[in-house]
């Protein structure tokens, strides 16, 4: 699984950079490779406001890499964000 942050792993050569990771474990080893993309949700803590989630387009283009490179890559769709729970808001003080 990987949690997409703007302007920080989101880029397609990141993408990119993750398949040329992955791919030696599925073709050399026969690992078998599912990407899942998580959605980051935003926190309110003065300490992470500079992560933001990645825009549509963007894990998209990611997405599309990741296929074009022959893995398997899904997005997972956010639960728990209206309840603060989902994936990024649960942090310990």
């Amino acid at each position: 699984s990987a949690t997409l942050l703007r302007d920080v792993n989101d880029s397609e050569q990141d993408a990119e950079a993750m398949a040329n990771l992955l791919t030696p474990l599925r073709d050399r080893h026969g690992v078998r490779v599912c990407v899942d993309l998580i959605q980051y949700n935003t926190v309110e803590l003065p300490q992470f406001a500079h992560l933001q989630k990645t825009t549509h387009a963007r894990r998209d283009r990611f997405q599309a890499a990741i296929r074009r490179a022959g893995l398997v890559c899904f997005v997972r769709n956010p639960r728990g964000d209206d309840a603060n729970a989902a994936c990024g808001q649960l942090v310990t003080l």
